[in-house]
Parts: C-alpha cells; structure tokens; sequence
C-alpha cells in the first residue's frame, strides 16, 4: 500500500484501476472511480463485505448529483439544506450509473462531502468516486493512520488498498446519515451524526 500525502500531485491516470482511502468530513474512506469496475469487486474483498451489500457514491455538486440519481423537489430541498455535509441521500438511479454499479438495485445513495480532499479527488476524476468507510465490515470505523497502517500492514494483495492518502488523525466523528427518499416520504436508513429537522 504507497502511502501519499494530500499535496501529492494527482491526476485520473494515477486513480485508474486503483482503490484508496482517503479522509472524509466523517471517517477515514475506502474508494475508487465510479467507472472501475475491477477496483469495486476489490473493495468487497477488501472490507470482506456481502456482495449484495450495495456501496454509496460521492459527487461534486448538486448538478452532478442530479446526473447520478432522479431528484424530485423533496430531494432537492435535502441537498440545498443539508449538502455538503455528512448526509447520504438514497435515490432512483440516474442515466449515467454504470449497469455493473450496485446490481440488482435500482437505487444509490449519493452525497456531496465537505471535505477539500473528497471534492479534489471527484475534480480530479470528472466522475463520482465510491464512499465506503475504510474498516472492515462490522468493525470500528477508522480515524488514526496508525490504525489504518496496521489494519491493513501484511496482508495480500487482494486484501489491502493500493493508496492510502494520509490526512493525519480526523475528529471521531460517526458516519454519514443515510436516508432514502420515495415521493413525500423520507426514511432513516442510518443515523449519524447530522440529524434531519
């Protein structure tokens, strides 16, 4: 696993075909390009998690957003009001979600993170990037490098992401809140922190 610092320079050939943890305005991320589909089935192994677990995407902003997934007006009230933050939004699927994204499913939970790094690497891709937490199905979510190193030090290829972009210790902040959205109704999946008023 090559660790970077957050000033190294990127570009979308460096991102191709590789998973990454990253920081985000919660916990430390696992992802990779939208596009790739390889680098997802490297993610399931990776948090040896159930594929038909489906994986959340992060965009750059409300007119990306609306490329991905069908906003009504009660969604967009939720992006003005709540995004960016740590707030993941379940909706209809978009034109432009590969068919191999989330199989089976014909929703995906998108968000727009406050956080630089999270939006540099969506600039730098010109696509959504996957959002995953970067632990282990059923663990702790991680917030120290020290944690992330050992997590995943001496494991297999298969097993380990190839980037980890050292943001330093993040504040423990819990996961983003995901609620799924059906005309005027509006479902909790997930609370996080953000609550919805």
């Amino acid at each position: 696993m090559e660790v970077k610092h957050l000033q190294f320079e990127l570009n979308k050939s460096y991102l191709r075909g590789k998973t990454f943890i990253y920081p985000t305005d919660t916990c430390y991320g696992l992802g990779c390009l939208l596009s790739d589909e390889e680098a997802i089935k490297k993610i399931y192994q990776i948090k040896k998690r159930d594929v038909g677990k489906p994986f959340s995407i992060m965009v750059l902003d409300k007119l990306m957003f609306k490329r991905y997934g069908q906003v009504d007006k009660n969604v967009e009230i939720l992006i003005d009001k709540y995004l960016p933050g740590a707030l993941t939004i379940v909706v209809s699927k978009g034109r432009k979600i590969p068919n191999f994204f989330n199989e089976g499913f014909d929703s995906v939970g998108i968000r727009i993170p406050n956080n630089k790094f999270c939006l540099k690497l969506i600039k730098i891709a010109k696509e959504p990037i996957i959002t995953t937490s970067a632990n282990i199905s059923g663990e702790n979510s991680l917030y120290r490098p020290a944690d992330i190193l050992n997590e995943f030090s001496g494991k297999s290829f298969s097993e380990r992401p190839d980037i980890f972009f050292n943001g330093g210790t993040l504040c423990e902040v819990k996961p983003s809140t995901i609620v799924k959205v059906g005309g005027d109704n509006l479902e909790v999946l997930r609370q996080g922190e953000l609550k919805i008023s």
